[in-house]
């Protein structure tokens, strides 16, 4: 198991983001290659190389939520180090401080969406970029490192193989994902890498 690029739902309704993954499994997950797209990890980066090619902003594809998740990592190993030393006015102290951050991202998801993306814009670029692909089918032609992407770029392969990944189908999956969100009442989404 890698490292994998999600779409994922503001929400905090643990009913509710059920319910999307229950709808999500009627469709395909992004592929592995979509994740190398996404964070540039093969030869030039996909991601800014398709951006220029076809002539089209792609940076709701770049964000990353600052509050996804409350992130108190660094806070409790200064915990676990503080009871190492059996430091007891330490390990009152980080205690407060990680359910002051508890508090603090509690009140503040709802309103802070730094990162995050509206829903409609993402489908929006989504559905922009399928658009400006199969107006110019050949773009893929034009990437740089193409032998380490394959086929990815195909817009309209003459024959396509078993297990084969393509952008255009995984841009088809994020709008289909876009639609299981849309239904349960999701505003803002963001790209989150696990």
């Amino acid at each position: 198991m890698g490292y994998d690029i999600f779409l994922m739902p503001k929400t905090r309704d643990e009913e509710k983001a059920y319910r999307i993954t229950l709808c999500e499994e009627k469709n395909t997950d992004l592929s592995e290659t979509f994740t190398f797209f996404h964070s540039g990890e093969v030869g030039e980066n996909g991601l800014k190389q398709v951006e220029a090619i076809l002539a089209i902003d792609l940076s709701a594809f770049k964000r990353s939520p600052a509050n996804y998740m409350l992130d108190t990592g660094e806070l409790e190993y200064s915990l676990y180090l503080a009871e190492e030393q059996n430091d007891t006015i330490k390990i009152a102290q980080i205690k407060v401080q990680i359910e002051q951050a508890k508090v603090d991202w509690d009140k503040s998801y709802d309103t802070d969406h730094r990162g995050w993306t509206l829903l409609t814009e993402m489908r929006q670029v989504v559905q922009t970029l399928i658009q400006k692909m199969e107006e110019q089918p050949d773009f893929g032609k034009h990437i740089k490192d193409a032998e380490g992407w394959g086929d990815y770029f195909l817009v309209k392969p003459s024959q396509r193989k078993y297990g084969e990944q393509r952008l255009i189908n995984d841009l088809q999956n994020l709008l289909a994902t876009m639609d299981c969100m849309e239904a349960e009442g999701v505003e803002y989404v963001g790209f989150v890498g696990m």
